[in-house]
């Protein structure tokens, strides 16, 4: 599979990480199809999440047909959900399961897949270390994505991770970066899944694509 420079550039900071940390888990190994990142890295937006679900890539172990990386985010109700808000804010061409089409690049503060019940029962600074860890990663996709705009992906522990790498000098991003936070698309796997919410998460996704353009996307 065809590998483009910046790709490979991520893919090596990733490699150096699990290089210098052997405790933790390379997930790649066994799920290959889940790097962890998605879509166009010269779009100017990146969505920012927390870290891929090892629950999820043993469902998809099971089903070959989702064991692709344009896939990633299109295994649970909550994917499909920000998958389609993506898709009618024009963040993406095409139908939201569809190869391609990306106009902004998805990825996670970590590129480690953890069981959700296992990584919940971390303390706080257990989790930070890992996200610590993986710092290296992130900064290396923003040098490349230049971006515009960070849309950070859940409101507690993604919100608290971001503000506390950029407060210890972890990150550093554009200075004309604006950042924005909205719901974790993980909340509509829970029993709060209604219409109306998720008529609210779309309009916020419309939001930041009315934002990105006063921003300018070139």
């Amino acid at each position: 599979m065809f590998v483009s420079s910046n790709e490979a550039k991520v893919r090596a900071e990733v490699d150096k990480v699990f290089a210098t940390n052997p405790q933790l888990f390379d997930h790649r190994k066994k799920y290959p199809w889940c790097p962890g990142y998605l879509g166009d890295m010269t779009s100017g937006l990146i969505f920012l999440a927390e870290n891929p679900s090892l629950q999820g890539l043993r469902k998809v172990s099971k089903n070959e047909a989702l064991q692709d990386p344009e896939l990633q985010w299109w295994v649970s109700r909550g994917d499909k959900v920000f998958r389609s808000a993506l898709a009618k804010a024009g963040f993406k061409d095409g139908r939201p399961d569809e190869r391609g089409g990306w106009h902004c690049y998805i990825t996670n503060f970590v590129k480690m897949a953890e069981q959700p019940s296992r990584w919940n029962s971390k303390t706080e600074e257990e989790r930070f270390e890992i996200v610590r860890a993986f710092a290296p990663v992130l900064q290396t996709e923003i040098n490349i994505v230049k971006p515009r705009m960070i849309a950070v992906m859940g409101m507690d522990r993604p919100r608290s991770y971001f503000l506390r790498v950029l407060h210890e000098h972890l990150l550093e991003l554009p200075p004309s970066c604006a950042v924005e936070y909205v719901w974790h698309y993980a909340t509509f796997n829970r029993g709060s899944f209604t219409t109306a919410k998720v008529h609210k998460y779309e309009t916020d996704f419309e939001r930041l694509s009315s934002k990105l353009r006063q921003l300018g996307r070139g």
